[in-house]
């Protein structure tokens, strides 16, 4: 019995990016910068006074930039590839 191939996430992301159109994948590309890019570079703020119950609200802002700041690049790029997928994957349709 043959194995199936296990895909990564980005691998999943870029395969259904390519069955859409091209420019829809580079759309959802550059919305996603769009988005992503005031969220990375947004000022971290500094508290005058910390207690331990503010921690929490700390922590999710900085995981939240940090999150944006890796998807404002990884995003882009997947539709890329998808884009480039999709154009190559309706050049074979037509060819047939």
């Amino acid at each position: 019995m043959a194995r199936s191939r296990r895909t990564t996430p980005f691998e999943d992301f870029v395969t259904t990016l390519a069955r859409l159109p091209w420019w829809a994948s580079l759309s959802i590309g550059l919305i996603a910068w769009l988005i992503l890019n005031p969220i990375a570079n947004s000022p971290v703020p500094v508290p005058r006074a910390v207690t331990p119950n503010d921690m929490g609200g700390i922590v999710a802002g900085q995981l939240l930039r940090t999150f944006a700041f890796g998807g404002q690049y990884l995003i882009p790029l997947a539709c890329v590839f998808g884009a480039i997928g999709s154009v190559f994957a309706r050049a074979r349709r037509n060819g047939e």
